[in-house]
């Protein structure tokens, strides 16, 4: 009985019936390929009977769907591991301790679950101090007494009086409150017989600095500040401009009584026509004496 010959493609592996006789050219139907042949490159037919080899897209697609569950495989490893191990960082930790451990007092080891260490305080920086603040002074004559007053109370002290420009009432026809460079002042003096005022209190009589803050482009100005019956004549010194403001002390007056008084500010003598000053403010700063304080 003849046997078949089949003979295997080498470009897609199909099994194509062989003619007999040796060495031949074969044309695979599927893959349009030629190859050629022997009796030993072909096989029985009844060896391998319609055996087809796998085609190479299904051969990929197999591959790929393993390195994929492999790929899955190596991510629930590490996930499951990471896992466990921030369990382990937050449980307790066991530790071995000696006791009892059956009949006959017998000494042995059993493993104990201790709770975890809680974490320690920060530490505060060497540049900060962690002191608490001093307490408050005691009273001596007892938390119900009242409290022996100071040596000068802060109400029989004289502070600086700053009388502004805003603040002052104007007498006169020409002179008023006017503003240069943000600046508020008493400006248009033009007339000998306006003058402004200041109404103010004071807490303890003295002697008190006067103090101004102008401004005048020319010479020949004299002003008066007058408080009850003491008065200051002072020359107004030029400062270079109506918009460049100085501040000049005056002199020393003497406040015989405390309570409220009156400042005035007036003219003395100035050149005609002319301005005597820009007036931004007047202040009384108190003289310390060194016999009787402030």
């Amino acid at each position: 009985m003849a046997h078949e010959t089949y003979a295997n493609c080498p470009c897609c592996g199909a099994w194509l019936q062989a003619p007999a006789g040796g060495a031949t050219a074969i044309r695979c139907p599927a893959c349009k390929s030629t190859f050629r042949t022997d009796e030993k490159a072909s096989r029985n037919g009844q060896d391998e009977p319609g055996r087809e080899k796998l085609p190479p897209e299904l051969t990929v697609f197999m591959v790929a769907g393993a390195a994929g569950l492999i790929l899955v495989a190596i991510h629930i490893w590490l996930a499951t591991a990471m896992l466990s191990r921030s369990k382990a960082r937050t449980s307790p930790t066991p530790v071995l301790v000696a006791g009892n451990g059956g009949p006959g007092n017998a000494e042995s080891t059993r493993p104990v679950l201790l709770p975890a260490e809680p974490f320690p305080s920060p530490t505060p920086p060497e540049n900060i101090s962690t002191t608490e603040k001093p307490p408050a002074p005691v009273n001596p004559a007892g938390p119900d007494e009242p409290r022996e007053p100071s040596e000068t109370p802060s109400s029989e002290i004289q502070k600086a009086v700053v009388l502004l420009a805003k603040d002052a009432k104007c007498h006169g026809k020409k002179v008023k409150f006017q503003i240069i460079q943000d600046k508020g002042n008493i400006g248009y003096w033009v007339d000998d017989s306006d003058w402004v005022s200041w109404d103010f209190d004071v807490v303890k009589a003295g002697r008190f600095e006067v103090e101004i803050e102008y401004s005048v482009p020319h010479t020949g100005g004299v002003c008066k500040v007058v408080v009850d019956d003491e008065n200051i004549l002072s020359k107004v010194k030029p400062t270079g401009g109506w918009d460049r403001f100085v501040v000049c002390s005056l002199g020393t007056i003497t406040i015989a009584e405390a309570g409220p008084k009156k400042l005035e500010v007036r003219v003395e003598k100035k050149q005609p026509r002319q301005g005597l000053m820009n007036l931004s403010y007047v202040a009384l700063r108190p003289v310390i004496d060194a016999t009787t304080g402030p």
